[in-house]
């Protein structure tokens, strides 16, 4: 059966309408998704930003913390003392150097997890842990820890990551000096637990460090974290990344200038994802990365309302167009019918002449 002429009227008017309104809606759509990404990375973007920051003012306080310790006259005076101690008194005096650094340097930085003096040697001659008085590390010889090396050239310095007692910890290393002379005597170190740089990640207010608040965590669709070079996954907020991840654009990247990257990625699970990176330098050998990422769907989820809102609309107006194609089509061939039939019969007569 032959569809009839109004049906035909009425398909080829929707056709007309349909076609432009679905390419303009499509384009539309794509618009708002591309507005939306971009958005989305600009929020990554500044919350690595405010990361970074207040990373380093971490760090910075934590180094001045330390320098802070090292200039106390009486850890100056013990650690010169100790060095012309007989061995009767070495004991005595490394005792009451710790008794210092326990009970009147340990509870000034509530962050603190290991408090340490070394002698020029690598003698531990003061710490919170009587226990460990007189432990000799050969620090010349072990290139990992760069902390030691570094304050007996003078320098307050971060390491990154190195071993103490069998615990990954964040160092903070300062020189100790002679009060005459300004000679190096010996090293202090503050020793501070990842954890510390965990609760910086996670969104810990500046004013409760040192404090055991309930740390205020990210919504579960962004991941932070921190790597080193070596792709080892150093401190984490939300699903933690695999430890062998780490996107080489933003390797290459940090390797180089320590340009920032905004984008969007495949983490190893196959999922996509946007990220944003940036890489604070701790030192001027050394430095993180620091990589803050989202789901791209958690991202792009208002834009399905935005989808389906505008689906069911262009759904609508098809609806309306057919009801008002047919109303229209049916009121035209109502009133060209019967001219058409007229038409016919009048063409049958002079036909039958």
């Amino acid at each position: 059966m032959q569809p009839s002429a109004r049906l035909k009227c009425v398909a080829a008017f929707l056709l007309m309408v349909s076609v432009p309104s679905f390419f303009i809606g499509l384009v539309s759509y794509v618009k708002a998704r591309n507005l939306l990404k971009k958005d989305a990375l600009e929020r990554l973007s500044l919350i690595a930003a405010s990361k970074e920051y207040e990373l380093l003012n971490f760090l910075n306080d934590k180094k001045e913390k330390a320098a802070d310790f090292s200039s106390d006259g009486f850890i100056r005076d013990q650690l010169e003392k100790l060095r012309l101690s007989n061995d009767t008194d070495l004991e005595k005096d490394a005792i009451a150097l710790s008794e210092h650094l326990k009970n009147n340097k340990m509870p000034l930085d509530k962050d603190l997890a290991e408090l340490h003096v070394y002698d020029l040697q690598g003698r531990l001659v003061g710490g919170a842990n009587e226990k460990d008085i007189g432990e000799h590390k050969d620090f010349a010889k072990d290139t990992e820890q760069l902390f030691f090396k570094r304050a007996v050239e003078g320098r307050v310095y971060i390491q990154n990551t190195a071993t103490v007692h069998g615990k990954a910890m964040l160092i903070v290393s300062a020189p100790i000096k002679n009060r005459t002379n300004g000679e190096t005597i010996g090293v202090l170190l503050n020793g501070y637990g990842i954890e510390s740089v965990k609760l910086i990640l996670a969104g810990r207010p500046r004013g409760l460090l040192g404090v055991s608040p309930r740390t205020r965590m990210l919504d579960l669709s962004k991941t932070i974290y921190l790597t080193d070079f070596g792709s080892n996954v150093l401190a984490s907020v939300g699903k933690k990344p695999t430890s062998n991840y780490l996107d080489k654009e933003i390797m290459l990247k940090c390797l180089g200038v320590g340009e920032e990257v905004t984008r969007e990625s495949v983490d190893p699970a196959g999922r996509h994802v946007l990220v944003a990176s940036l890489c604070p330098r701790i030192e001027k050998d050394w430095k993180w990365i620091l990589v803050v990422e989202e789901d791209r769907n958690y991202a792009l989820e208002p834009l399905n309302s935005f989808g389906k809102i505008l689906l069911a609309a262009w759904l609508m107006a098809m609806a309306f167009c057919v009801l008002l194609a047919w109303v229209v089509v049916h009121f035209v061939f109502k009133k060209i019918e019967p001219n058409s039939v007229s038409t016919i019969k009048l063409f049958g007569k002079k036909m039958g002449n």
